[in-house]
């Protein structure tokens, strides 16, 4: 009762206090420049839209809305001061936001100006929400989608400059490889003919087929000869005859067996130098697939972020709220001018001269 008294007493004081703040809020509330905000929704999608796998590969699961990594970098890219200079040099905003350029603290200031209006937030449904605020709603709508745009070609620029690391380094390998190949032909080709292995699978079954054909025939015909010379009545020449067979097939049964000892000498290091050649055959045309897909996903279209709300013109205000902003500076007045009310008719009743003498 004591305090309801107190501010009976001061009411005309308390009247007047909320009165000048009324009227001064309404003042500066209408001095304030309207601001209009403009948003614009999209998903981050998943990297795996740019990887040169191609479509519908079962051993590939593709998803086609990125997942928390894609939607931090898209998040990073909107929030980035690269996309803040962009935008501020394309809508000239020093002039928009009447900044002295030949302050040496422009910078700072339009940096400053340009954050309280520009938001990036993530929404509950994890999509992505870039909300701009102008007094010029069409600025607000344009900005807006302008930085939509560019975060999308700045995932794209990331995604291709790793694509085009990746072109490098496989070309690279391949032109290594490529050279390798070449050096295993060539010593591929001085063994084979140093050893005269020119098809393995031919030779491995033919040389030993002939050496016991042509060892039996030399038995039958040595066999023949001896048979031969038992009889008188056989023409010499029918003995010169049988006796250059025999050295005929002698000499052809050295050479199948010294075919065969170099055959056996040389197939292991053929072997595995021709299994080497295949290994980097196969591999390297692999890798040349692998290019290719690569080199096309390269040049192929791809976007970045998935486009669910374009920037509209916003027709509401978004601030100053004035209603809010009259009603808070009444209670701070009416709540300040009681606390005062109060302190100074405590003040008044205190016997600060008896306080001091003690």
């Amino acid at each position: 009762m004591d305090v309801v008294r107190v501010l009976f007493k001061w009411k005309i004081f308390i009247l007047i206090v909320c009165l000048i703040a009324i009227i001064g809020s309404i003042v500066l509330s209408l001095g304030m420049d309207n601001y209009y905000q403009s948003t614009t929704l999209f998903y981050a999608t998943s990297s795996d839209l740019a990887k040169p796998s191609p479509i519908g590969n079962k051993d590939n699961v593709r998803y086609y809305y990125g997942t928390g990594e894609d939607m931090d970098r898209i998040m990073t890219l909107a929030e980035s001061e690269r996309l803040a200079n962009f935008l501020i040099d394309s809508f000239d905003l020093y002039q928009h936001y009447h900044i002295d350029t030949s302050n040496y603290k422009k910078h700072f200031r339009v940096m400053e100006t340009f954050n309280s209006q520009f938001k990036v937030l993530k929404t509950k449904y994890d999509a992505i929400q870039i909300l701009v605020e102008d007094t010029d709603p069409q600025v607000a709508v344009h900005i807006a989608n302008a930085a939509r745009e560019k975060v999308n070609q700045f995932a794209q620029e990331i995604i291709r400059s790793s694509q085009e690391q990746q072109i490098k380094m496989m070309r690279h390998n391949i032109t290594q490889r490529t050279k390798a190949i070449s050096v295993l032909e060539d010593s591929l080709y001085l063994v084979r003919r140093q050893f005269g292995i020119y098809n393995p699978a031919t030779q491995s079954r033919d040389l030993p087929e002939l050496l016991l054909l042509k060892s039996a025939e030399l038995q039958e015909e040595r066999g023949r000869l001896t048979e031969l010379k038992k009889y008188s009545a056989v023409p010499q020449d029918t003995i010169i005859y049988s006796t250059a067979r025999i050295r005929g097939l002698e000499s052809e049964v050295g050479s199948l067996r010294s075919q065969l000892n170099n055959f056996a000498e040389g197939f292991s290091n053929t072997e595995v130098l021709y299994r080497y050649h295949q290994i980097q055959k196969d591999e390297i045309g692999y890798e040349d697939q692998r290019l290719k897909q690569l080199e096309a996903a390269y040049s192929s279209e791809f976007v970045a972020i998935h486009t669910i709300e374009t920037a509209n013109y916003p027709r509401d205000k978004s601030r100053p709220k004035r209603s809010i902003i009259v009603i808070v500076a009444f209670l701070l007045a009416f709540l300040l001018s009681c606390i005062a009310a109060v302190l100074t008719d405590t003040y008044k009743r205190i016997n600060w001269q008896e306080v001091l003498n003690g």
